[in-house]
């Protein structure tokens, strides 16, 4: 039930939305602004890069300008669209829109061919989306973007990639968010409450279960000291 209740909402706010296709690929925002600045950055790609181009309207369905708790940019695998932060869209340049873009329809690509974004490759897979940004940057003439500012990207340690650190920085970028909707500050220390109470419970829950794994394992094997009889 929650998941369809996520997914009409979900579409509901597509449909009533900015819209417009570019040659196959949607693009959703808020206001014509921001489906401009969108529709130059594709335009960039087209002209400056024409293969990636093509390989982005392929593997992607559409671009998504709206408010994200996480990153600037991010793919969701679930409608194939590549989503930009509002904000990030509103202070960006053409170059840097499209470099975004250029980085999430990689992780499309990926996804359609099986590779999915389990903690365990999030490194690598991270490192080849940074590497065709790259590739694109350096197409770009007298670039506001270069292949050098991705450069740190590929040296962060795995821990930044990890589970554990995603989560942090979405509790931080949904803090961000609610302050940007001009939140009141007792709604978001009830937010933050629930959070750590839900945090407990599942810490909780975890060691209750570890404790009556452990039982029911000690229960097998008998009295301390005692040997399987075969």
């Amino acid at each position: 039930m929650r998941d369809f209740v996520r997914w009409f909402f979900r579409n509901l706010l597509l449909r009533t939305s900015e819209r417009e296709e570019i040659d196959g690929l949607w693009i959703v925002a808020d206001n014509q602004t921001q489906l401009s600045k969108v529709r130059n950055a594709l335009q960039l790609i087209k002209a400056h890069d024409p293969r990636r181009y093509a390989r982005s309207i392929k593997d992607l369905e559409g671009v998504w300008v709206r408010l994200l708790t996480g990153p600037a940019g991010q793919f969701d695998y679930t409608n194939y669209f590549c989503e930009l932060d509002e904000r990030f869209v509103d202070r960006a340049s053409s170059e840097n829109i499209a470099s975004a873009v250029i980085h999430e329809a990689a992780h499309a690509r990926l996804w359609r061919r099986g590779v999915r974004y389990d903690e365990d490759i999030r490194q690598r897979v991270e490192a080849i989306c940074v590497r065709q940004q790259q590739a694109f940057a350096s197409r770009l003439p007298a670039p506001e973007v270069s292949a050098d500012d991705f450069g740190h990207l590929l040296e962060l340690p795995a821990t930044h990639w990890s589970d554990r650190a995603f989560a942090r920085k979405h509790l931080h970028g949904s803090i961000a968010a609610l302050r940007h909707l001009n939140t009141p500050h007792w709604l978001i220390r009830l937010v933050l409450r629930r959070h750590r109470a839900l945090k407990r419970r599942q810490r909780r829950s975890a060691t209750s279960f570890a404790q009556t794994q452990q039982r029911a394992i000690s229960a097998l094997r008998g009295p301390a000291g005692d040997k399987p009889t075969s």
